[in-house]
């Protein structure tokens, strides 16, 4: 039995260096949503030839989430209008390496085909500007928003009683 309890710790003891490796490794990535539109931001990693598809989440303008990369390496992102999912406004590859990373996600406009019409006049021949719906989408790294720690409110706890002894008269 005294044999096999030094492999048993050296086990336990490798173990414990590869869980600190892989969260040395594990960080968070965001996106905040500086468009007008609302959208879905959905990533999509490969492990081992299997797609393995992430939660799908939905931005309001404005909005903002972070995501918990566990593994590093290249993550496949997808962002689509919620509107119209079928509509695709980015999609492409960030190699996550262990850092955090935060982007903003920022719209580009489709270009107006007017034929001599200014775009900004809503008459006949042109659209407003505001009206245009998103070509696509780009991320843009940018600083994280900063966010208050969660503090855990202390209990309310009712002060301790003493037991009162009736005092002996004299």
């Amino acid at each position: 039995m005294a044999g096999k309890r030094p492999s048993v710790l050296a086990l336990l003891m490798i173990g414990c260096q590869l869980a600190a490796a892989s969260a040395a490794r594990a960080g968070t990535i965001g996106f905040r949503n500086d468009t007008k539109i609302t959208v879905i931001v959905q990533g999509v990693g490969i492990v081992n030839n299997i797609v393995i598809q992430g939660r799908r989440h939905t931005l309001q303008p404005g909005a903002f989430y972070f995501e918990r990369i566990v593994a590093g390496g290249t993550k496949i992102f997808v962002i689509v209008d919620a509107r119209q999912p079928t509509r695709v406004l980015y999609k492409g590859p960030i190699n996550f390496a262990g850092a955090d990373l935060f982007f903003s996600i920022v719209g580009t406009e489709a270009k107006l085909k007017d034929k001599g019409k200014s775009s900004n006049s809503p008459g006949k021949g042109g659209t407003a500007v505001k009206d245009q719906p998103l070509a696509s989408v780009d991320l843009v790294p940018t600083m994280a928003p900063a966010i208050a720690p969660m503090v855990t409110p202390v209990p309310m706890v009712p002060p301790l009683r003493r037991a009162v002894t009736p005092s002996k008269p004299r």
